[in-house]
């Protein structure tokens, strides 16, 4: 070999879920040669944190609007 490092031309396609404490949002990419190429992004309001600050809890309720979120994105 001669010492260069050759690069992955495939892409390999990830999935990203980011749970905020007022949304979930996906995006689904592939990523080759170092670049990201953005497929498909969706966003879904679900209020996590509500109650959270008053309780320090999170609330059974926000939790199920969550869960819901993510498999309805998924």
């Amino acid at each position: 070999m001669s010492g260069r490092h050759r690069r992955n031309t495939t892409p390999h396609i990830f999935g990203v879920i980011d749970a905020g404490t007022n949304s979930i949002k996906l995006t689904v990419a592939t990523v080759s040669n170092g670049r990201v190429k953005t497929l498909h992004f969706a966003r879904a309001g679900t209020r996590l944190g509500e109650g959270l600050a008053k309780t320090g809890r999170l609330q059974a309720r926000a939790v199920e609007r969550t869960a819901d979120a993510v498999r309805r994105l998924a």
